[in-house]
C-alpha cells in the first residue's frame, strides 16, 4: 500500500512538472503578453521578489480559513447529530437549511461584510457557513448508513440513543465526515479569498484585488500560486489525517 501511494505521488509530481513545462513553452512559443498569460518562470521570479508580503498575506488568509473551517466543521457535525434525535422534524429543518444554501454562500458575502465589517469576523462567518453545510450533509449520510442489524444488536444490550451515537453511528460515519472535510478544504480557502476581495485590509484576496487595480498581473499570478499551494497543503493534511483515522479502508 505504501509503495502504491509512493508511486502515485511520483506520477502526480511528474505530471505537475510536465504541465508547467508545457505552459512555459507554449507561452514562449506564442509570445503571449504578460497580461494575458505570463511564463511560469516570470511568476516564480515575482513570487521570490514579493515573498515577504505574500507570506504575510497567506498567513492572514490561512488563519481566517482555518478558524472558519473549525467552527463550520463542529457546527455541521453537531447539527447532524442533533437532527438524528428529531426524526420527525428532520425533513422540515433540512428543508430550511437547503433553502438557505440553494443560493451560493458567496452571494451572501456583501451582506455579511456590510453587517460585520471588513475584519476577520466576516470571513470566518462565510467560511463557517460554507463548510458547515458540506459537513452537515456528509455527516448525515454517514449516520444514516449504519447497518440496522448493528443498531438492533446494541439496543438488545440496552443501549440508548446517546450510546448508539457515540459507540456506533459516529464511528461508522467517520469516513463520510472526513470526506466532507476534505471537500471543504478548498472551499474554505476560496471563500476566504473572495470575501477578502470584497472587503479587507490584508490577505491573499486583498493582494489579488489591489494588484488587479494596479495592473500588476505578475503579482496576481504569484498570489494565485500561493493560494493553490495553501489549498494543496490543507487538502494533504486532511488526507493524511484520514489515512490515520480511517486506517481500515
Amino acid at each position: 500500500m505504501f509503495a502504491t501511494r509512493y508511486i502515485g505521488g511520483i506520477r502526480a509530481t511528474f505530471s505537475l512538472i510536465g504541465f508547467l513545462l508545457i505552459w512555459e513553452m507554449v507561452v514562449r512559443a506564442l509570445a503571449l503578453p504578460g497580461y494575458v498569460l505570463p511564463t511560469v518562470s516570470a511568476i516564480l521570479e515575482q513570487l521570490w521578489r514579493q515573498q515577504q508580503p505574500l507570506i504575510a498575506a497567506a498567513m492572514t488568509t490561512s488563519q481566517q480559513a482555518l478558524l472558519g473551517f473549525g467552527i463550520g466543521a463542529a457546527l455541521g457535525v453537531a447539527l447532524a447529530v442533533a437532527l438524528t434525535f428529531v426524526g420527525r422534524l428532520r425533513d422540515a429543518l433540512m428543508s430550511i437549511v437547503v433553502a438557505i444554501n440553494i443560493v451560493p454562500m458567496i452571494a451572501y458575502a456583501p451582506l455579511v461584510v456590510l453587517w460585520f465589517g471588513v475584519g476577520m469576523e466576516s470571513k470566518v462567518i462565510i467560511v463557517a457557513c460554507e463548510v458547515g453545510f458540506t459537513v452537515l450533509l456528509g455527516t448525515l449520510d454517514g449516520l444514516n448508513r449504519v447497518d440496522k442489524r448493528s443498531v438492533d444488536l446494541l439496543r438488545s444490550f440496552g443501549a440508548g440513543p446517546f450510546e448508539l451515537i457515540r459507540k456506533l453511528r459516529l464511528p461508522s460515519a467517520l469516513p463520510s465526515i472526513l470526506t466532507a472535510l476534505k471537500l471543504s478544504t478548498v472551499r474554505s480557502i476560496i471563500a476566504t479569498i473572495v470575501v477578502e476581495m470584497l472587503g479587507a485590509y490584508q490577505g491573499l484576496g486583498w493582494t489579488i484585488f489591489q494588484s488587479v487595480v494596479m495592473s500588476d498581473f505578475l503579482t496576481v499570478w504569484a498570489a494565485i500560486l500561493v493560494a493553490s499551494l495553501l489549498s494543496l497543503a490543507f487538502f494533504g493534511l486532511l488526507a493524511w489525517l484520514e489515512r490515520r483515522l480511517v486506517f481500515w479502508q
